[in-house]
């Protein structure tokens, strides 16, 4: 499915801007799923109602702001935001109303507004994280818009699988989402910070449940082959210094600094970097698993794989995937996983991580994880 798209702007403010975004958007989505200007509500009509219905049927709401989007005044010099009958603010407050996601453009170094310059129906406005568009840099500022509003389509179709799946045979305890959703909170989207194109995936863990030594401050680990001091060596995409590490599923959707690199295992080995971190406040830990999938003629153990596949927000296979294969170092899992879902956490039935995800065989279908207790023995080895 195609998400649609409600541009949300005023005329003397961005226009122009407005209609520049709009063209780019069409050759991405087309032109049915974009609703942008109220010259298309027939005349006669309760615009209001037309408004909110319009922005109801979207998935995404952009709402473009520019330098005098604030201070906007009518013919009275009144502010218009403060009329109820402002296009602007009924279009907005209705997104904001129905939980729609609501995305704010802010042109050539325009701000978000602070919630108290806003109604009360709009101050939920200015928490929600913006992206700048600036003349410059306008392409690549739109491919990240772009990447953006797919990763929130597929994380609803995500959901929508996952009411099915639980809507299903196989029943879920709800602790259980609810742990997972605690879970989610520790992972991470990694991508270049200046381009914003997706390289993998990282989570933290406490430093004292991998070495004794670390205490108990959190770590943050991913591939190798993603982050890397060594790149050339480790084929990886990004320095540790070039790594925007966001974390998608807390409020405010924070960024953290990456600190010391305290392990490290090139990709032809554990293909693992472990780096101290400033994590964001009231952070959660995945816990490490100390017991190893064991498979027999009587059960097959799964497990669950939870990261930024290509980029996209979380996503993981509901029902699991059935483990093949294990062992000292690794174990191996059903495919699919998608191709960079590397340095995703592989989870057991208890939510407790058994390895970090590093590649797929796709020949043998077959999708592979370095084993959390592997790399604990390598770090013990590297101390004595």
């Amino acid at each position: 499915m195609t998400s649609t798209v409600f541009i949300s702007y005023r005329r003397d403010d961005s226009a122009g801007h407005a209609g520049r975004v709009m063209d780019r958007l069409e050759q991405e989505f087309g032109r049915d799923n974009l609703f942008m200007d109220v010259d298309t509500i027939p005349l006669g009509t309760d615009f209001v109602r037309v408004l909110r219905d319009e922005v109801g049927k979207c998935d995404v709401l952009l709402a473009v702001i520019g330098p005098r989007w604030c201070d906007a005044r009518d013919d009275a010099g009144n502010r218009r935001l403060e009329s109820p009958n402002d296009f602007v603010r009924i279009e907005i407050a209705a997104a904001l109303q129905r939980r729609i996601s609501v995305i704010p453009i802010l042109l050539d170094g325009a701000k978000i507004p602070n919630a108290d310059q806003l109604p009360d129906d709009l101050k939920d406005l200015a928490l929600r994280n913006a992206l700048d568009v600036r003349h410059a840099s306008f392409r690549s500022d739109m491919d990240r818009l772009i990447r953006s509003i797919k990763a929130e389509e597929k994380d609803r179709q995500a959901q929508l699988e996952l009411q099915r799946t639980m809507g299903g045979r196989v029943t879920t305890k709800l602790q259980w989402i609810d742990r997972l959703y605690r879970c989610c909170t520790a992972i991470a989207r990694i991508a270049e910070i200046k381009t914003g194109d997706p390289a993998g995936t990282g989570f933290l863990m406490s430093g004292a449940d991998l070495c004794p030594d670390w205490a108990n401050e959190p770590v943050f680990l991913t591939n190798s082959h993603i982050l890397s001091s060594n790149p050339d060596v480790d084929l990886a995409p990004l320095l540790p210094s070039q790594a925007d590490v966001e974390f998608t599923r807390v409020q405010g959707r924070p960024r953290a600094r990456l600190g010391e690199l305290v392990y490290y295992s090139p990709r032809t080995k554990l293909d693992v970097s472990i780096f101290r971190i400033v994590a964001p406040p009231d952070h959660f830990r995945i816990e490490r698993c100390t017991t190893l999938p064991k498979i027999s003629d009587a059960s097959v153990p799964r497990v669950w794989v939870v990261g930024h596949a290509m980029g996209m927000e979380l996503s993981f296979s509901p029902e699991g995937l059935s483990v093949a294969e294990c062992s000292e170092q690794f174990v191996r899992y059903q495919a699919p996983v998608e191709k960079h879902n590397t340095g995703a956490p592989v989870f057991d039935r208890e939510l407790k991580c058994v390895a970090i995800h590093h590649r797929v065989f796709r020949e043998r279908q077959l999708a592979e994880g370095v084993l959390l207790e592997a790399v604990v023995r390598a770090i013990a080895q590297d101390k004595s």
